[in-house]
């Protein structure tokens, strides 16, 4: 027979196991459905084997914030009901020094800020592993980043565990610390640049990797920067980061500090999909301090942008699969690019925003404004010269009028229309002294050029 994993915590005090037997199928304990076979339900404890601690009696009590295992067949869904009595005062829960692992709930009825539970955690951070119900897989969170939407925030009876130092650990969960119903944590951390990549499917099922840009990380793993993917062996949907080291993450931060490339391998896994059409997308590109690549299966590179970056898988329902969807490398500039197809995309990209250089070497600028002749906002003269002094050239000779007038050097090629050499004063002068346009005629032109300057006074 198949099943499924689910986790949740009681927060409540005086919760006996006999509230779950009818709401879920129960075996191997005393007051079961069933009593053949392992227990089917267990709850974390210091003092148990591997900390897993199964269930004897109908009449056990549930712990308060220890996390509780259920171990049921697969199903549509179950509606558990309990009662008990909220704890009167701050509880604590103790994790001695080398324990397998610790598991941990939520231990009020409101949200929890995981920050601040984690925050007695001794020495570096450390990620926390959250199951989530919906999907049968684990949410990730640490140092203020999370996965799948969860933020900094612990919902009611839900659960995290993490990997416990090889000293003891007093969690104490204080009812000061619960927020109020509705209320979200926000994360305190502050991100650089960041980026979340997600593969889905249409009935429902979701998880996405977050890389985060860092300058106080390292490339490689560090497990107090980074968070491991646990791969839950029910769930549909399963995206993670594979580095070179063979690390698998849903959480990696990066800083650039072993080279100008950053590479990490993104890879799918899927568990008998009910659902095979999977759709990846990059759902974030908040990234300023490099270009993001990433490289299909067949080598060739695509610049990445937010929407679905490639077609949609279609898996078979009765198989299992891992696939390795391609490579996403970060870049500090486009010059460290690898791809050939790339560099000509690339190669007058400016910033982050995918800006290129304008005509005047402005990164996502407008170029020569309207009018103007170069990047200075000069103006064309008289006789096209950009930011020449030539104020007139009535003649549409392009020669300046009053270098025509003024040159005795020029010769009579200089004269233009309307002008004619004078072997005297070696110059061009006025052929017609009333021809006022130099058009070489005298006409209503010249008259109204006339009138329109006359009772004028050269002062």
């Amino acid at each position: 027979m198949t099943f499924v994993q689910q986790r949740f915590s009681t927060g409540l005090e005086g919760v006996t196991v006999s509230e779950l037997v009818g709401d879920i199928p129960t075996w191997g304990f005393e007051g079961a459905d069933d009593l053949n076979g392992g227990a089917n339900i267990g709850y974390w404890s210091g003092e148990a084997f591997y900390n897993y601690q199964s269930i004897q009696f109908a009449t056990d009590t549930l712990p308060v914030w220890e996390g509780i295992y259920l171990s049921i067949p697969p199903a549509e869904s179950y509606t558990i009901t309990f009662s008990g009595t909220l704890p009167p005062e701050d509880i604590s829960m103790s994790i001695p020094g080398g324990s397998f692992t610790g598991l941990f709930g939520n231990a009020t009825n409101a949200n929890a800020d995981l920050q601040t539970l984690t925050s007695q955690f001794q020495g570096a951070p450390k990620a926390l592993s959250c199951w989530n119900t919906n999907s049968l897989q684990y949410d990730l969170f640490i140092d203020g980043i999370s996965t799948n939407g969860m933020n900094s925030t612990l919902q009611p009876n839900a659960t995290c565990q993490f990997n416990p130092d090889f000293t003891d650990l007093t969690l104490m969960f204080e009812n000061e610390d619960s927020m109020p119903n509705g209320a979200f944590a926000s994360s305190l951390t502050p991100i650089e640049s960041k980026a979340i990549f997600s593969v889905s499917n249409a009935s429902g099922f979701r998880d996405e990797v977050v890389v985060t840009r860092n300058d106080n990380a390292l490339d490689a793993y560090v497990s107090s920067e980074d968070a491991l993917n646990i791969s839950s062996p029910y769930t549909a949907c399963d995206l993670f980061l594979l580095d070179s080291s063979g690390n698998r993450t849903g959480i990696s931060q990066i800083a650039f500090n072993s080279g100008e490339l950053v590479s990490l391998e993104l890879v799918m896994a899927a568990n008998r999909p009910l659902d095979g059409n999977y759709e990846l997308r990059c759902d974030q590109l908040d990234w300023c301090d490099g270009e993001v690549i990433f490289q299909s299966w067949n080598d060739e590179c695509i610049l990445l942008s937010e929407g679905q970056f490639m077609d949609s898988i279609q898996l078979n329902s009765t198989q299992n699969y891992t696939l390795s969807i391609g490579t996403l490398v970060f870049a500090t500039s486009s010059a460290q690019i690898p791809c050939d197809n790339l560099v000509d995309e690339f190669a007058n990209t400016c910033d982050c925003e995918g800006n290129v250089l304008d005509e005047c070497g402005a990164c996502g600028g407008t170029g020569i404004e309207e009018g103007a002749c170069d990047c200075e906002g000069n103006m064309l003269d008289a006789i096209g010269v950009c930011g020449g002094d030539c104020l007139i050239d009535q003649n549409c000779n392009g020669i300046c009028d009053l270098d025509e007038l003024e040159n005795p050097s020029c010769g009579a090629e200089c004269c233009g229309q309307g002008t004619k050499w004078d072997e005297g004063t070696q110059s061009c002068v006025v052929a017609f002294p009333a021809d006022l346009n130099f058009d070489g005629c005298v006409q209503l032109t010249d008259l109204l050029d006339f009138l329109t300057v006359y009772g004028s006074c050269y002062e």
